[in-house]
């Protein structure tokens, strides 16, 4: 694939992501209450804050990687190395998130079955 079909593909499928949450706005501000979406931001920020953590960017070392090696096989033990790291602190959080779920819902203001 050239570059100017890749860049083509990366761009409308961006372009695609940023309209989708744009041309939302108004159906959530039509459905949920104004208390309810800052709940809905304080999560979404949340999440923002929290995923590069969870990540530790390991995509971009697997890009760098694939690039850089040519043995398939090291790049297996690799690429799964960094899914087995991913999984290991989303389970690590997730642990924390559910043993201080109750302090997190009074600090947010928001149901614990949330």
């Amino acid at each position: 694939m050239n570059l100017k079909k890749s860049f083509s593909i990366y761009l409308f499928s961006t372009l695609l992501e940023r309209a989708i949450g744009f041309l939302i706005i108004p159906i959530l501000t039509r459905l949920l209450l104004p208390e309810s979406l800052g709940k809905l931001s304080l999560i979404t920020s949340t999440t923002a804050f929290i995923t590069p953590f969870i990540l530790l960017s390991t995509s971009g070392a697997i890009y760098v990687e694939y690039f850089k090696t040519d043995n398939k096989k090291t790049f297996a033990r690799y690429f799964s190395t960094g899914l087995l790291i991913n999984f290991l602190f989303f389970v690590c959080f997730f642990c924390l998130m559910f043993s201080f779920k109750s302090v997190l819902a009074r600090t947010i203001g928001c149901p614990e079955e949330w």
